[in-house]
């Protein structure tokens, strides 16, 4: 592996302690339509604010990969000896139906294999997800190879490289409104040589592609909060593209994440997260009014109902703990509810609607 450094200013870095893997951890993922991810650069701004919903749930959770009888870790077909394997960790994703196999070792993250009901492919020398510490204006590279069987029963296998880059900072407007105005992005592009049959010499079963993964960070998260997926051939023509959106109040381990939660506590007093004049516009465009936003003592939210229907509002804080649900029945015409707010902490919140068959979010900041 090689890796590279720009002399550019520090305006974000990676590292283990707040952004390594890590067992027992969990989070939600929604799929979102996919958006350009822009140029590299810095100062760049990203407007995902948009971007229309395709799955709303998509758990993604950490553990320890299985293991036997003999205290070796399973992953695949791949076995790894416990008290061999001193100084590394493993971690497995798991993710729609599919399961990563994750290493980290000498402070570097790699993918050793994943697997689900129809393919199992395992990297002969490891796949490069990042090296940490990782900061704004580095690079790193690696070559890999793998092996493959799809449907139990189509082997394949290809060589290629990867190169990851901490390639652009700046601010970002997140699907539920929320800016983020220190976000630092690293971009994988895998190069990917398959050949169709393990043993085939031939030209016309081989092609190339390639696969851009595009991550957005933000201080006192452990987890990306964006990420977008683009596949292309050589010859430029998209194979698949999609994004994924990880609400900050879905990161469900941050309670025990002390690391992480500190750094919270001290955004608040300088501002990294905030709404701006975009996302006041967006609000006066929906079919529901909140304000106010940031709030000190009282929140009010105003919607109306066309039909006779029920209405469920929540406040949730970024841990996703419940802090107030109002629930009312058989509400019509223009309602309008009010939220006392005096005690919360300073920090950031969801407020949830669902009436009449609809469900929205919105971020809150409390003073």
């Amino acid at each position: 592996m090689a890796i590279f450094s720009l002399p550019f200013a520090l305006h974000g870095q990676l590292n283990s302690t707040h952004n390594g893997l890590r067992v027992g951890d969990s989070l939600i993922k929604r799929q979102v339509e996919y958006k350009n991810p822009g140029q590299a650069g810095a100062n760049r701004t990203w407007d995902f604010s948009e971007l229309t919903t395709v799955n709303e749930e998509y758990a993604l959770y950490y553990s320890l990969p299985p293991s036997d009888d003999a205290g070796v870790y399973v992953a695949g077909k791949v076995r790894f000896d416990q008290k061999a394997s001193a100084g590394c960790e493993f971690v497995t994703g798991t993710e729609h139906n599919t399961v990563y196999y994750y290493r980290t070792k000498n402070d570097t993250l790699t993918l050793l294999a994943h697997e689900n009901p129809v393919v199992r492919l395992e990297y002969g020398s490891p796949l490069l997800v990042v090296p940490f510490p990782f900061n704004y204006g580095e690079s790193a590279s690696a070559t890999y190879s793998s092996e493959a069987l799809y449907s139990s029963s189509i082997p394949s296998r290809s060589d290629g490289h990867i190169t990851v880059e901490a390639d652009a900072y700046g601010r970002m407007f997140l699907p539920d409104g929320l800016r983020l105005d220190t976000v630092l992005r690293i971009k994988s592009t895998q190069v990917i040589d398959e050949v169709a049959g393990k043993y085939s010499t031939s030209e016309e079963s081989s092609r190339r592609t390639r696969t851009e993964t595009c991550r957005w960070y933000t201080k006192g998260y452990r987890y990306p909060v964006f990420e977008t997926v683009r596949g292309v051939n050589e010859d430029e023509s998209e194979i698949f593209a999609t994004a994924f959106y990880f609400p900050p109040q879905e990161h469900l381990y941050l309670d025990k994440d002390p690391e992480n939660q500190a750094v919270l506590d001290k955004l608040w007093n300088i501002g990294d997260f905030s709404f701006g004049d975009e996302a006041e516009k967006r609000a006066q465009s929906k079919p529901y009014k909140i304000w106010p936003n940031p709030v000190d003592w009282t929140l009010y939210v105003e919607f109306t109902m066309e039909n006779p229907s029920d209405a469920d509002i929540s406040l949730y804080s970024a841990e996703g703990k419940l802090y107030e649900r109002i629930r009312r029945k058989n509400l019509t015409g223009v309602y309008r509810e009010s939220i006392d707010c005096t005690k919360l902490p300073a920090g950031l919140y969801i407020l949830r609607l669902n009436y009449e068959g609809k469900t929205a979010s919105e971020t809150i900041i409390k003073e």
